[in-house]
């Protein structure tokens, strides 16, 4: 009976092991799936904060644009939370930065008398809650982005509205709110788009060298052609550290429901200013800015295209959305910026579109868009088991 004895114990311990996981999975190797709004509201560029505790979004109403904020909690949908709507009065919001740096976050907004403005408001943490503040030497602004310490701002400055009838116009600007004027960092010698800023006054941006048009048997109508440039403000002149970017114009039945679509390829510069991810030819890469050279993050045996994607800004994960064709659904997948750890995150019919990512990559949150034919979306949220 004595030999018996460690068996036994072993025995009862892996039953006890084995129920707890089975009891704490979603908690520990899972992942807890939560619906944070329903799809009864146009709600859209969802964000989360670095430690993954709040989301905020921007809400179409009959009202305008709000902007609100729901805090990352366990539970069910239906848990009431608090929300904190930002009150924005005479400016229509635009575009919500896919970026929330210390509760303050920054978005594009057109005011009464039709000008594109950035704005900057505080959500959480520190008083007063809600306060827009226009941001100086950002008139006719668009696109901007704002570093994860909340300090830098980057954005195009263009006539307004921005087309494509004066993108050659486009300059980049940089400022520091409170530091004096702003700086023009380009000029309107060639065409250039999609700045992202780091902590480290890293400007990354992307311009344009040549339109390609297609030739016989070619399945694209156009493609456009650019290269990355690394811009370290009071370091010396811009540098390219990626010559070779392909962004296509596509025509036939795409998941998210336009006729036309253009690859994504925007350069994203993480907020350490370690890593630039960016997409070319509806590939996913990454460059790690000490070592330099550009890496394909998704291997041959994992072939999708990628639509959109984002970076946590201590630059140690990716989260995109891809699908496998360019008729299937949109989907959410996650990858470090090493290439390891990939995970496909959602399994929908529908399309998950638009990710942000927590610094522990373990909160990702996303917009799903039920129905292609409708203006509704909903956020979700996915909170990731700590062995996942």
């Amino acid at each position: 009976m004595k030999a018996l004895r460690p068996i036994i114990f072993v025995g009862i311990t892996v039953v006890v092991l084995g129920i707890t996981i089975v009891i704490l999975r979603p908690q520990l190797f899972g992942i807890t799936r939560i619906a944070l709004t329903d799809n009864t509201m146009r709600d859209d560029w969802p964000t989360v904060t670095p430690d993954g505790a709040h989301i905020a979004f921007m809400r179409k109403t009959s009202d305008g644009n709000r902007i609100f904020t729901i805090p990352a909690e366990d539970g069910a949908p239906t848990v009431q939370r608090s929300e904190i709507a930002v009150a924005t009065n005479h400016i229509t919001v635009t575009e919500l930065m896919p970026l929330f740096a210390n509760y303050l976050i920054c978005f594009n907004g057109i005011t009464s008398d039709g000008s594109f403005e950035l704005y900057t408001v505080q959500l959480l943490g520190t008083s007063p809650e809600g306060q827009v503040t226009t941001l100086p030497d950002a008139s006719s602004a668009w696109k901007p982005w704002m570093s994860g310490n909340g300090s830098h701002f980057v954005f195009i400055k263009t006539p307004a509205p921005p087309s494509a009838s004066n993108q050659n116009e486009w300059e980049i600007n940089y400022t520091i709110p409170g530091f004096g004027q702003g700086l023009t960092i380009t000029d309107d010698t060639a065409w250039q788009k999609g700045p992202t800023v780091s902590n480290g006054r890293k400007v990354v941006y992307v311009e344009h060298v040549e339109t390609e048009n297609p030739g016989a048997g070619d399945d694209f109508l156009q493609r456009q052609h650019f290269k990355i440039m690394l811009n370290h403000l009071g370091l010396g002149p811009p540098s390219e550290i990626e010559g070779n970017l392909i962004a296509e114009f596509r025509e036939g039945d795409f998941p998210i429901c336009e006729s036309n679509i253009l690859g994504i390829i925007y350069p994203i510069i993480s907020s350490d200013g370690s890593h630039v991810v960016f997409a070319s030819d509806w590939s996913l890469k990454v460059i790690d800015l000490a070592a330099g050279t550009p890496a394909d993050l998704l291997e041959e045996t994992q072939p999708l295209i990628v639509f959109d994607y984002n970076i946590s800004q201590n630059g140690e994960w990716i989260v995109f959305s891809g699908s496998i064709s360019f008729s299937d659904p949109l989907n959410i997948y996650r990858i470090r910026t090493d290439g390891t750890d990939f995970d496909r995150l959602t399994d929908s019919v529908e399309n998950d579109v638009t990710p942000s990512i927590s610094n522990n990559g373990r909160v990702v949150t996303f917009v799903r868009w039920p129905d292609c034919d409708s203006s509704l979306k909903e956020i979700r949220l996915l909170k990731l088991g700590v062995f996942f």
